[in-house]
């Protein structure tokens, strides 16, 4: 069996805290200093505490940046009802990015969290 997580970098884990469980309705599952764990379903993240400006891959010069960015890796969150989920995110710290656009994948809106990763919420 594999076990899969997902390891966010954050600046600030207690506000990350807030926003994964206020915006997207993630649960804290513990504390494993100084990251934090949470849960959305089966899926398990680490919130990481990196600095802004910290270096981001070994042997480069990248560092961090909490602007917007792009990475190929987002998180899709399936939701019952778009809308609700939508302003749900937005008053916890999401920016919504264009138009919600229907297709084959269902009715999605293209959004940021406050840390500039990219995240799509889905109502199939």
């Amino acid at each position: 069996m594999v076990k899969v997580s997902l390891s966010i970098d954050v600046p600030d884990v207690a506000a990350a805290e807030t926003f994964f469980v206020e915006g997207l309705g993630f649960e804290t599952v513990r504390q494993e200093p100084p990251s934090l764990i949470m849960r959305a379903g089966t899926l398990e993240a680490w919130l990481l505490p990196r600095a802004e400006g910290s270096i981001a891959v070994r042997d480069t010069d990248l560092s961090r940046s909490y602007q917007r960015h792009w990475t190929p890796i987002h998180l899709d969150i399936i939701v019952d009802d778009l809308q609700s989920a939508l302003a749900r995110a937005i008053s916890a710290g999401a920016t919504q990015e264009g138009e919600i656009v229907t297709g084959e994948e269902g009715t999605i809106a293209f959004c940021a969290d406050p840390f500039g990763n990219g995240f799509c919420l889905i109502q199939e």
